[in-house]
């Protein structure tokens, strides 16, 4: 087993940030000796996508194409099971997103390989694959090892590493595996989009937020200015 496979997302025919934030997990794995990196995009147009999967460190980028306009669940779990077992990589690499979440664990149950959700980090020591989530609420950070499992699938929270980029000399190919239609067992009926404030925290590196153990409003006036000292999102939890 050796090798990085990294699972991108496509939705509305756009490959969405954390597909390139994966690359970079997966080539610095590769660099502390996991072997090589490729990406594998399924979608209706898929080469269409192969250049910004293109980074330096990539090796492969594998394409799909999918008789579906939109992501299916079940249709991804066949491809997906396929590509691991002709590929054999040490670890697969998806987005903790709910696409992902709606067929990677059942894939690595089938496959009986590791699997670790909601990851923030993933490295290699001694050669054996770790990953690093939170635990607690968040309090602390949890270690986790995969033994007795030569591959692993793991999901890595959007957001936790930097988006990769540049031009690299990566293989375009067809990675030779069919989607066909019968795969799929629902039908995807449009997008509702939720309704966002003026500010997307999503898209905020920090956050500060202010809650009801702040009691004294000259306190919340100084925290006020805290956050626009440090560039920080001003947030507050709603009273009950």
């Amino acid at each position: 087993m050796s090798g990085v496979l990294v699972v991108a997302e496509v939705r509305q025919g756009e490959l969405r940030d954390v597909s390139r934030e994966l690359l970079t997990a997966g080539v610095e794995l590769s660099q502390a000796g996991g072997g090589p990196v490729r990406a594998l995009v399924v979608a209706e147009e898929p080469v269409g996508h192969a250049g910004a999967l293109d980074v330096p460190g990539v090796e492969e980028v594998l394409t799909v194409t999918s008789p579906l306009s939109e992501f299916e669940a079940h249709l991804q779990a066949e491809v997906v099971t396929e590509a691991i077992a002709t590929l054999k990589p040490k670890v697969v690499l998806a987005g903790h997103t709910v696409d992902s979440m709606g067929f990677a664990a059942a894939v690595a149950a089938r496959m009986e390989l590791g699997f670790a959700s909601d990851v923030t980090s993933v490295g290699l020591v001694d050669g054996r694959l770790q990953a690093q989530r939170g635990s607690y609420g968040g309090r602390f950070v949890a270690t986790i090892g995969f033994p007795g499992r030569d591959q692993a699938f793991v999901l890595v929270r959007p957001g936790s590493y930097e988006p990769a980029s540049g031009a690299g000399e990566a293989t375009v190919r067809d990675a030779g595996i069919v989607a066909d239609a019968s795969m799929a067992a629902t039908e995807h009926l449009g997008f509702v989009e939720a309704e966002t404030a003026d500010v997307d925290i999503t898209q905020s590196e920090f956050l500060l937020a202010i809650g009801r153990g702040v009691e004294d409003e000259a306190d919340v006036e100084k925290l006020l200015d805290v956050a626009e000292s440090i560039g920080a999102t001003r947030r507050a939890s709603p009273r009950s």
